[in-house]
């Protein structure tokens, strides 16, 4: 396995192992970054069970976005094995640290378990119990910083259970007694288990134990654990309180939920600092005066300010709108109450969700968060409370705040908060207006995946010393809230004035009615624009896949990534097709796709493109919709704006994408716009680009792209025997004409490729129907027909392989014997279609291809040789 390539990821090293899966370090060759590579293990028995506890362990994972929870990159198959790629944390698992140093000092227990509970506590409120935290499955970087994984049994509330009769859910020493019972599981049953690793830090071993499972259960269900009499412990009283109540027996008399155990950590942390507060002092002891002393003391200290004092959090600038009015018309004292009745409200919501009051100043309030998504709950719930409030008390004593927010590494010291994250989250609240929530493009893209938010564009803003403008977002609370675009402030014309649509947009279902077609009309030419899917063979698992990405709550940019002649033309036709929108997407009417052929606008410009892109907006909305825009960055941002408004979701389907990335006319403004879009709105791109043979993924052009990383990526193979099969028969048979008899031989001069199957079948086609059978002398004249056909593709295929690998062509064509220096070749032409394997021995995949390759090292191919019957109708 080392060394071999999995898709676009080559497998440097096996870091882990577990019952279900095993774990390599691996190089994403497009990225160009170190990623963890995790296969199912052969122990697992690959099993459908199992494969579906593999992929929930990703969807599960997906689902979270916290960090201290592991990220997943992409979910894959390679020849039928799934495999999740995930971030590659440089560090050790909790168990290592045990192992290494049987107990865990307080100070770092408590760091632990804060994280654990954050990231945990992210993850109850997506609805998912781990239903496995175990040491081994809690890792630490460098900076001790905690990552959550192995969700393989992890539970979505309300999903249904994946079990077998050989599979215990779950590490007996960690189960909750509810667990162990088989009862249903929530939130409390992962608390019981973090308990567990808790005690087990502070005391180097499990609370409960025993030789065998049975005894180690017996324990969990029946006795206490022993109590912690560790003298160094600072208040151990109300440690040992927290430990009790993780621990109980009984899940309602647990903490209910992670926050509320993090609640106890964090209140007994506060404590133990103020005990130890001079331990905080830095004293450099034995410093001469020279200069390299202190620069080398002067390091030690930023190392120390770096790793202690440094964190990723949320700053919010929440006051209130109109104060100085209010204080002119009321008075001081009235302006004060009104100022408390503020706080009095604002503190308790600021801390429910967990975060920090840093401090007030006059009518305004700075406070700190570690989770995103618990500021921006608080955020909402600030909006809400006072709009309830507001209500009791007459019109002239109504209060109105805005609150900002912005994402960042601050200093942090003394209950204070130092940094430019605190100057940027100072700066968008003077562009926030009274009862709205800002925020700043960091902690956008912190939150944009979650489903419980809605966000909207709000412009952009340049601030003092920062050379690019910041996009900020609006924040939505409150579904009566003015929640409507905020137009560019160099814009005049209104989108209204710009952008209308007549009348209903929603594309008409054609009416397809199947009959029987005995024209004789050779039914194996054109499929590339084959769209009606009782027309349409193989790839179903493919078309599966895409509409499931593309249907997706925020619809997801894919890249179909194959060789040419593949069939990536004919699927992107099929996919864009408003028919099987309408039979795969469970709301077709909330999409609007466009479809450029960049094979048909090859030099186009960019004023070019979005015209072209304008004009299958307006075919697709029946020509119903009026754009008096100026083709450009800023007028399609005005559309598809228009079209988020209305809750539209749109699709651009790109054929030939690698043509944009030679297209010299397209520079980095253009990929950084495209890019935006994608993560911005809810646009998403589908586009097909070509393999490079020798690396076995995406032509140069797309990897170099840079906006490649907003795709994911679908990876086309060779047809199936029985997708083969589907795609020989089944026309002729609707023309009146069998070619059941003819598999072997088309299959034996086609291979797999769906264009050389249709290319093979359009020539039996004719032969058939001109002579109802087919004789030796039929056979040989097909061969020399497809021949004849397919030569201009098959150099191609020569052209882009190395010399290594025409050599190996040239050896398996002649039938000699493949040296062991050559082996390692096989597998990547494999994968590409071009070797096939007959009684597990490797052939070109046509014999066809084999002789046109003997044909050229003899000297007596006719390279320029012009298709008689079928040129350009494949």
């Amino acid at each position: 396995m080392i060394g071999a390539d999995i898709s676009h990821y080559t497998v440097k090293k096996k870091i882990g192992e577990g019952g279900m899966g095993v774990v390599y370090l691996a190089e994403d060759k497009h990225l160009h970054r170190m990623c963890a590579l995790k296969l199912l293990s052969p122990k697992s028995g690959f099993n459908e069970d199992v494969k579906r506890r593999f992929e929930r362990e990703a969807q599960s994972i997906a689902a979270i976005n916290h960090s201290n929870i592991i990220t997943i990159y992409e979910l894959g198959d390679y020849n039928g094995m799934p495999y999740i790629v995930m971030e590659y944390i440089d560090g050790f698992s909790l168990r290592d640290l045990l192992k290494e140093k049987g107990r865990i000092p307080l100070n770092d227990t408590i760091s632990i378990m804060r994280q654990i509970c954050q990231g945990l506590s992210k993850a109850h409120f997506a609805g998912i119990i781990h239903r496995d935290l175990k040491p081994e499955n809690i890792l630490l970087d460098k900076e001790n910083n905690v990552k959550i994984l192995d969700f393989g049994l992890a539970k979505l509330k309300g999903s249904s259970t994946i079990t077998t009769e050989n599979v215990r859910l779950g590490t007996v020493f960690y189960m909750s007694p509810e667990q162990i019972q088989g009862q249903e599981l929530e939130a409390q049953s992962d608390i019981f288990s973090i308990g567990v690793i808790m005690y087990e830090m502070l005391t180097g071993d499990v609370p409960f134990k025993g030789e065998y499972d049975v005894a180690v259960i017996y324990s969990i269900l029946n006795e206490r654990p022993k109590e912690i009499k560790d003298p160094a412990i600072g208040n151990l009283e109300t440690l040992q309180t927290i430990l009790n109540t993780a621990l109980a027996k009984n899940a309602s008399e647990r903490y209910q939920s992670a926050e509320v155990f993090l609640e106890s950590l964090i209140a007994y942390d506060d404590v133990l600092q103020k005990k130890n507060e001079s331990r905080k002092s830095i004293v450099i002891r034995d410093v001469t005066h020279s200069i390299a002393d202190l620069l080398e003391h002067r390091e030690k200290i930023d190392e120390i300010i770096e790793k202690e004092y440094k964190k990723d959090i949320v700053i919010m600038f929440c006051d209130i709108a109109g104060s100085t009015k209010y204080f002119e018309q009321f008075g001081d004292i009235e302006g004060r109450a009104m100022v408390k009745r503020f706080t009095n409200f604002a503190f308790p919501v600021i801390e429910k969700h967990l975060g920090k009051v840093i401090k007030t100043m006059g009518d305004g309030i700075l406070a700190s968060f570690y989770d995103p998504v618990a500021a921006c709950q608080a955020a909402i719930q600030m909006q809400n409370e006072l709009l309830h409030k507001n209500t009791r008390l007459p019109d002239e004593y109504r209060t109105q705040i805005r609150i900002a927010m912005h994402y960042g590494k601050a200093v942090i010291d003394q209950g204070d908060v130092y940094g430019d994250v605190v100057n940027v989250a100072a700066r968008v609240e003077k562009h926030t207006d009274a009862t709205q929530i800002k925020l700043s493009d960091s902690l956008y893209q912190k939150i944009a995946a979650n489903k419980d938010f809605e966000l909207m564009p709000a412009g952009k803003v340049t601030f003092k010393g920062k050379s690019d403008p910041m996009p900020l977002y609006r924040l939505r609370w409150h579904e009566n809230e003015n929640f409507e675009a905020i137009p560019e402030p160099e814009v005049s014309e209104t989108p209204a004035e710009e952008i209308v649509i007549k009348k209903n947009y929603s594309t008409p279902l054609p009416q397809i009615i199947r009959t029987a077609d005995k024209s004789g009309k050779n039914p194996y030419m054109n499929r590339v624009m084959i769209k009606d899917s009782d027309d349409f063979f193989g790839r179903k698992n493919e078309i599966s896949k895409i509409y499931a990405r593309i249907g997706a709550s925020r619809p997801q940019s894919v890249s179909i990534v194959g060789e040419r002649r593949i069939g990536k033309s004919s699927l992107l036709n099929f996919i864009y097709n408003p028919a099987n929108r309408r039979r795969y997407l469970s709301d077709p009417d909330q999409f609007v796709f466009v479809f450029v052929d960049f094979q048909e606008k090859r030099g186009i410009d960019v004023p070019e493109f979005f015209a072209t892109i304008y004009g299958c907006l307006i075919k697709e909305f029946n020509e119903q919709l009026e754009l008096n825009l100026v083709p450009g960055y800023e007028g399609f941002t005005k559309i598809v704006e228009y079209m988020q408004n209305l809750n539209l979701k749109l699709v651009m389907v790109f054929d030939e994408f690698e043509l944009v990335t030679k297209n010299q006319n397209f520079d980095t403004e253009f990929y950084s716009f495209a890019r935006s879009m994608a993560n911005n709105y809810n646009v998403a791109y589908l586009v097909s680009s070509g393999r490079n043979l020798q690396t076995m993924c995406h032509s140069k052009e797309i990897s170099d792209s840079p906006f490649f990383n907003i795709f994911s990526n679908l990876t086309l193979s060779t047809f199936t025997h029985e997708e083969a099969e589907e795609l020989i028969t089944i026309p002729s048979k609707r023309a009146g004409y069998l070619l059941e008899n003819q598999i072997d031989f088309i299959l034996d001069i086609a291979g797999y490729y769906p264009f050389f199957i249709q290319m093979a079948c359009a020539s039996v086609f004719e032969f058939v129907k001109a002579n109802g059978r087919l004789s030796k002398q039929n056979l040989k004249a097909i061969k020399e027909d497809f021949l004849d056909e397919a030569r201009i593709h098959f150099q191609q295929i020569w052209d882009i392989s190395d010399e290594d690998q025409k050599n190996l062509f040239l050896k398996l064509a002649a039938q000699e014997k493949i040296e062991s220096q050559d082996e390692y070749l096989i597998p990547g032409l494999e994968k590409a279609g071009y070797i096939k394997r007959i009684e597990n021995q490797p052939v070109v995949f046509s014999s066809m291809f084999g002789q046109f390759i003997l044909e050229r090292y003899n000297g007596i191919g006719n390279e320029s040789a012009k298709r008689k019957k079928f040129f350009g109708l494949f």
